[in-house]
């Protein structure tokens, strides 16, 4: 039996929620970071075992792994051989790690996280290859450390006293590699998703597995925030289940834990999130949660037209069109009901700016190139269609998504009107969503 000579080392740590990318919290929650990792982890060792297939009997992997193994998800259960990472500080850890893996009979050893995406399988081909003509190659990150480093021999002077976490970290590789005399290849640059303005990034991954992501191609994601209504959420499940004609995943991001709440998701088969922080970032968290392509953002109070997924579907399949929105009615006997509606109807098709309550929806891919919602009190709405808008075209459809009156009711049409206009003019003239508020909960 032939041993392989190229053994690849995946370092991963288990995506537990609040224990992992802490710095996407606040824009995404615990949840929904979590998320974040777990399709990086995915990714990665997907394209590790493509890598392998490709390399035949010459290549073996590894996961050296941060946490426990019973918290590993389904999806990143794969045929690799799994280990527990060494103890100590990140060099202390690689460097073990790697002479582990020449004393199994490694010819070469390449190393990488889980952080990056643009880590695939040529990448990996290409790294292996550099490691015929030089002693290592890196593969630099935009943050001024490598996403990838590979070695033939064992040096473990690469990983001692060295600026980990830092921008300094390859640069003072490079002042290493020189004091060791040895060569090295470099890799094209790319760049790892670890904070907010990184997210953009994660786009390659929302794509549908036709395109070489992982999203379901023919799934629309349904995220739902819902706010001390298990009733009315109710109502909203029962009608997305009758009126969808083919396949819909049910995501409710809710404010707190409601009397009745998970009994109700239960019986749509309807997954269920639980995070106090403002509604963008459960949306942002419920999109990462997601395993659709399409992804539609719905109010709890809301009702959907008989065929609305595949008016989705349907629209999206028209690639210079970047969001879709319905047209709106409001459920109320009120005369000034019908003219709000109109009026926001008309707002959208004239201004191209639907509010949330329309059932905004897009691809998954172009959510995520445009960074989400912004982790705004308020007015996070408005925020995502503009970004949205400059990518491509605004598809209004005829079809209605019918929402509750009660928020008309509670001021009163003509009043809630004109709060809602002062507050979208102060945002546009300057004054910050968390003023705004501030006023709106006065």
């Amino acid at each position: 039996m032939t041993l392989p000579r190229d053994h690849l080392a995946v370092f991963a740590r288990t995506p537990v929620a609040g224990a992992c990318k802490t710095r996407l919290i606040p824009h995404l929650g615990p949840y929904g970071a979590a998320a974040v990792a777990c399709q990086l982890g995915r990714h990665t060792l997907a394209e590790a075992d493509a890598w392998r297939a490709a390399a035949a009997t010459d290549g073996a992997v590894t996961l050296w792994l941060a946490g426990e193994p019973a918290d590993l998800p389904t999806t990143w259960k794969t045929t690799v051989t799994l280990a527990a990472q060494p103890a100590g500080d990140l060099g202390q850890r690689l460097e073990a790690a790697i002479q582990t893996e020449f004393d199994r009979g490694a010819q070469r050893v390449v190393v990488i996280g889980t952080d990056c995406p643009g880590v695939d399988r040529h990448r990996l081909a290409d790294a292996f290859r550099a490691l015929d003509q030089t002693d290592v190659v890196l593969g630099p990150a935009l943050d001024g450390g490598y996403t990838l480093i590979g070695l033939r021999h064992p040096h473990p002077e690469l990983f001692r006293q060295m600026p980990w976490s830092t921008e300094h970290l390859l640069h003072a590789t490079h002042s290493r590699l020189r004091q060791l005399n040895l060569t090295w290849t470099e890799l094209a640059t790319l760049g790892d998703i670890d904070t907010p303005d990184d997210l953009p990034r994660f786009a390659r991954l929302a794509e549908p597995v036709t395109h070489g992501g992982l999203a379901n191609p023919h799934l629309v994601s349904l995220l739902i925030p819902s706010r001390s209504d298990a009733r009315l959420l109710a109502q909203t499940l029962a009608a997305v289940r009758a009126a969808a004609t083919g396949p819909v995943e049910l995501i409710v991001l809710a404010a707190a834990d409601e009397h009745g709440l998970n009994e109700t998701a239960a019986e749509f088969d309807a997954a269920v999130y639980v995070d106090d922080r403002p509604r963008a970032v459960r949306l942002n968290a419920g999109a990462a949660l997601a395993h659709g392509a399409a992804l539609l953002f719905l109010h709890a109070d809301a009702r959907v037209p008989t065929g609305f997924d595949a008016a989705i579907r349907e629209t999206l399949t028209d690639r210079s069109i970047s969001l879709g929105a319905f047209s709106l009615a409001i459920d109320g006997t009120q005369p000034a009901l019908a003219t709000i509606a109109r009026g926001a109807n008309w707002r959208s098709s004239v201004c191209k700016l639907p509010y949330g309550d329309q059932g905004l929806f897009c691809r998954a891919s172009d959510f995520w190139r445009v960074g989400g919602f912004p982790p705004w009190p308020l007015l996070d709405d408005v925020a995502l269609v503009r970004k949205l808008t400059r990518r491509g075209r605004l598809a209004l459809q005829r079809d209605q998504i019918t929402v509750s009156a009660r928020r008309w009711q509670r001021l009163g049409p003509v009043r809630t009107t004109l709060l809602n206009q002062a507050i979208l003019a102060a945002w546009f003239l300057g004054v910050p969503p968390e003023t705004l508020a501030r006023w709106y909960r006065r």
